[in-house]
């Protein structure tokens, strides 16, 4: 059985704007969208997600906020599975967590911009994913610091509001690094 790769499923604009989202350029990512023939958003489909990718590949916060500006976005609440333009598909089979969200996105890498963006547009810090809270998925990944909670907490998030068993909530582990 023949194992499929990136390369075989991407559109040429796919590729090309995933290049630029690598190199992190927004004066070249501006130009090649007003280069486009049709609405930038039509490049997003099922497992390729501009903005997903965007924050995967921790670019600017001038390209997030370009992406979600130029994609319109109806919602902030949905996940992307298997972002397999970026990773080596052996290491995601055995990734505990290969589904994500642009809110997960931006919190596991601390990018504290992007995450009040995306709170302040709709993104719901009590979306579930597979059936946890953000916060137990970055609990479970070693990524829950300080700073994060207190980032959420300062942006009206409440852990009343999660719907965990009490060892759920003496377990949260959070690390005091950043």
């Amino acid at each position: 059985m023949k194992t499929m790769k990136s390369n075989d499923i991407l559109s040429e604009k796919q590729k090309l704007i995933l290049e630029l989202l690598k190199r992190n350029n927004i004066d070249k990512l501006k130009d090649f969208i007003n280069s486009l023939e049709t609405p930038l958003y039509f490049l997003n489909s099922t497992n390729f997600d501009l903005l997903t990718l965007a924050l995967s590949l921790n670019c600017s916060f001038y390209i997030i906020k370009l992406i979600f500006n130029r994609c319109n976005y109806k919602t902030l609440n949905y996940v992307v599975k298997d972002i397999y333009h970026l990773y080596d598909m052996k290491v995601l089979m055995y990734s505990n967590n290969n589904v994500k969200s642009p809110l997960l996105l931006s919190l596991e890498f601390s990018d504290f911009q992007s995450v009040e963006l995306l709170i302040n547009k709709g993104a719901d810090m009590y979306f579930k994913i597979n059936g946890k809270y953000i916060l137990e998925i970055l609990r479970e990944e070693n990524l829950l610091t300080m700073r994060k909670l207190n980032f959420l907490l300062k942006n009206g998030f409440s852990i009343k509001n999660l719907r965990l068993n009490d060892s759920a909530i003496l377990n949260l582990n959070i690390s005091k690094s950043a």
